[in-house]
């Protein structure tokens, strides 16, 4: 493979071009989506593509220090995570498991440098708050995946579909008995904990996109705010998918389960958009206690559960 098909693959499809696009329709899907009572939802965590071409075309204002190097590098580690993370799920790439994980680390942990970077006093007051969504996630999906590598046999992407086309979605099929059949189910709830908190949606994720004083986009403008809400933006649709592709994958070869692929990632946009109307209030601290309590502890009984199944 030349440097350029690789870069063609990172920049347009299945990269960021793709998942921009994508994201742009998710953010969409909102509006079939009911406010749950919160009223209008100006906080919602993307940009239409409009918005991120203005942003795009704005001043960018300097910032001294550290922090002007990572205005820049930090929006685009984020970009580039996503679109590498997109090629390893298609196919168009090779890497592991763990590869995987470190992609999903650097997206998130850029959040965590721009507040301990920061020159602002309110902004470096979400260190806490940012250090506590990544670990959040974290901590139950390494287990997670784990434990869906021990299931398959596999420690790629592309085998973990592979295993579903196969043997049917990882949820229903039989293969490995009774109790690696629960275990798969029993981790589901905790694997969507995490990508609801990796799309930065409530009431898991930080949500850091509300234009409010404080927020980790205060610290942006110009160029560097448009590529980092792009980065947000493309995650609506990643994180959905990324989760379909874990749990309920299935064959693509031809036309109409390539549409049943697009429904069931649209099922799982809706799903967290739902959740995150219904979470508009809901208390940080008992977050963090919700996504390492019952999501670790889930993951944890799915990797026992699912190592006794595959065992036995």
């Amino acid at each position: 493979m030349t440097f350029a098909t690789k870069l063609f693959y990172l920049a347009v499809f299945p990269g960021f071009f793709f998942i921009l696009t994508g994201g742009t329709l998710a953010r969409g899907l909102r509006q079939s989506v009911p406010a749950g009572g919160h009223g209008h939802d100006s906080a919602f965590p993307a940009l239409s593509m409009r918005a991120l071409l203005r942003l795009l075309a704005g001043e960018t204002i300097a910032a001294g220090g550290q922090f002007h190097a990572l205005m820049w590098i930090g929006p685009a580690v984020k970009i580039f995570s996503l679109s590498w993370v997109m090629c390893i799920v298609f196919g168009f790439m090779s890497g592991d498991l763990f590869l995987f994980f470190t992609l999903l680390l650097m997206f998130s942990s850029v959040d965590l440098f721009v507040c301990w970077l920061s020159g602002g006093g309110r902004v470096r007051q979400q260190c806490w708050r940012t250090a506590t969504a990544v670990i959040g996630w974290a901590v139950p999906l390494s287990i997670v995946l784990s434990a869906i590598a021990m299931r398959t046999d596999s420690v790629s992407m592309q085998g973990i579909i592979g295993w579903q086309a196969a043997y049917g979605p990882l949820v229903v099929s039989t293969e490995g008995g009774i109790f690696a059949r629960i275990g798969s189910i029993v981790m589901v709830p905790a694997g969507f904990l995490c990508f609801t908190s990796l799309a930065g949606l409530k009431p898991f994720g930080t949500r850091l996109f509300t234009f409010q004083p404080g927020d980790i986009a205060s610290e942006f403008s110009g160029a560097p705010l448009a590529m980092l809400c792009a980065s947000q933006t493309s995650a609506l649709i990643v994180m959905p998918l990324i989760f379909i592709a874990l749990f309920f994958a299935g064959p693509a070869s031809n036309w109409l389960e390539v549409v049943f692929w697009v429904l069931k990632v649209a099922g799982a946009v809706i799903l967290m958009l739902s959740v995150d109307f219904m979470s508009a209030r809901a208390e940080r601290l008992k977050i963090f206690y919700w996504m390492v309590g019952f999501g670790g502890t889930s993951a944890l009984a799915a990797f026992i559960l699912t190592w006794i199944g595959v065992g036995t």
